[in-house]
């Protein structure tokens, strides 16, 4: 004989409910947030592209150095073969349809932009 065991019926919140849902924003203060959150509406120009060249520069040559790696470049190989044996066969094709004022080379010029 089964029991029969009491089922809560109280609403079960998930942890990302409190991760996802913001406070209700209050109407009073919402002409300054940037003083509260210390962020200067205006400044210098360029002063946070300047910041963050002087905070980087010092890992720009690792990550030279790291696309030199084998993978990368057989990777990046690999692609750009991918790509100029499509633009050719459709670029002649193309070619062939529009009675030459579309070729591989506009298509291998279209590829290449986007």
């Amino acid at each position: 004989v089964m029991e029969s065991v009491p089922i809560s019926r109280a609403p079960v919140q998930s942890p990302a409910h409190n991760f996802l849902s913001a406070p209700a924003p209050d109407n009073d203060d919402h002409d300054d947030h940037h003083e509260e959150e210390n962020i200067p509406f205006f400044g210098p120009f360029g002063k946070g592209l300047m910041e963050d060249l002087r905070t980087k520069l010092p890992w720009y040559w690792s990550d030279i150095k790291d696309g030199f790696d084998i993978k990368v470049i057989t990777t990046t190989l690999y692609l750009f073969w991918g790509a100029i044996a499509n633009a050719v066969a459709f670029g002649s094709l193309l070619g062939d349809n529009t009675d030459g004022y579309m070729g591989a080379t506009e298509t291998m010029l279209a590829t290449a932009l986007l």
